[in-house]
């Protein structure tokens, strides 16, 4: 299945596609950074207007949000080319990681690309997902609803399961 959207048009017909590559799905996020300093400023302008400290703790991809499945897992690895904000892109082939500071414009080249047999599975909670690669690292993304990313989760596992 092939799904169509914003993103994944703008990953049709990239040059960084190999032959015989095909994109599946696309979507742009933000990584966890950014959701740290968002949630700490809603939070601290909260604790301002009702007189209370302003300490707060974000959520994260290693969070109760995700139970165990996150116990011991790390970010060294594959993982760690996918920080900050960007667009990660599914293909018949491969995983692609753009790093990218907006969602307006084509991605440029892929700052990282993972053969389809080193990704473990996706998961999401709302619209949080979560990739765990085979060398037991994860990254996540904060993904806009209108990306769709339950259809780019489960897109992810069928690739991932061959």
């Amino acid at each position: 299945m092939v799904v169509y959207w914003n993103m994944t048009k703008k990953l049709r017909g990239h040059g960084c596609l190999q032959s015989g590559e095909e994109p599946i799905a696309a979507v742009y996020g933000l990584g966890e950074a950014m959701l740290r300093m968002a949630d700490a400023a809603s939070s601290g302008l909260m604790a301002q207007a009702s007189g209370k400290s302003g300490d707060f703790d974000g959520p994260d991809i290693y969070s109760d949000e995700f139970g165990e499945a996150t116990q011991g897992k790390h970010t060294e690895g594959h993982a760690e080319a996918m920080v900050g904000n960007g667009v990660m892109g599914l293909t018949n082939q491969r995983l692609l990681w753009f790093k990218k500071a907006t969602v307006v414009g084509k991605p440029g080249e892929p700052t990282a690309t993972f053969p389809l047999d080193s990704v473990v599975e996706a998961q999401r909670e709302g619209n949080m997902i979560r990739v765990e690669f085979a060398d037991g690292s994860i990254s996540g993304l904060h993904v806009p609803r209108s990306q769709k990313p339950k259809v780019f989760v489960d897109e992810v596992n069928r690739a991932a399961q061959g």
